[in-house]
């Protein structure tokens, strides 16, 4: 649940985001790691959405978690900017943000990430790609000339942010497009 709310955070659906961690927040059995993330998943979007108050009240929940049970690297799950414009408000943050565990360490998640959406043609292509057939092999079996089939794997390296086919091969893997 808490990637869930994290992705829709992080891809600007903020209201998701509300809602997919507060349906696990009242969870009984969750940890208390898991509350102190999903609350300041929540407190992030409320931010993000101009509601500071709400925001506020929802971080002193979670500032409260992380104080009674140590857990200062959850602050580090939050783009630190939104923590700081919320730090005047809320009771005890400022301190934990300066706490050498936190303060040095380095952001979990970027404040925001971009999709990668692929046509059709791109994902045909990328499972072509992981086959080891070559470009004219690929053309021929899609029914296309060479330099279409190049064209889209230009594209298709450039949105995965690759330079070889098997750099492009393992992104898809990783990113679950394969």
């Amino acid at each position: 649940m808490i990637g869930s709310a994290r992705l829709a955070l992080m891809t600007g659906e903020y209201g998701r985001a509300i809602l997919l961690a507060g349906d696990e927040l009242w969870n009984s059995n969750s940890t208390p790691r898991t509350r102190a993330e999903l609350s300041l998943i929540t407190a992030a979007a409320e931010c993000l959405l101009g509601d500071t108050s709400r925001a506020a009240a929802e971080l002193s929940r979670g500032v409260g978690i992380i104080e009674k049970n140590g857990l200062l690297r959850t602050l580090t799950t939050i783009p630190r900017d939104i923590l700081e414009k919320l730090a005047r408000q809320t009771p005890g943050l400022a301190a934990l943000l300066d706490h050498p565990a936190v303060k040095g360490a380095r952001e979990v998640i970027p404040a925001d990430i971009e999709l990668v959406t692929l046509t059709d043609r791109e994902v045909q292509l990328l499972r072509e790609l992981s086959s080891n057939r070559s470009m004219k092999e690929i053309a021929g079996s899609q029914f296309v000339s060479l330099d279409t089939v190049r064209s889209h794997h230009l594209s298709l390296y450039r949105k995965l942010g690759v330079h070889s086919r098997i750099d492009a091969v393992i992104r898809a893997r990783e990113w679950g497009l394969l």
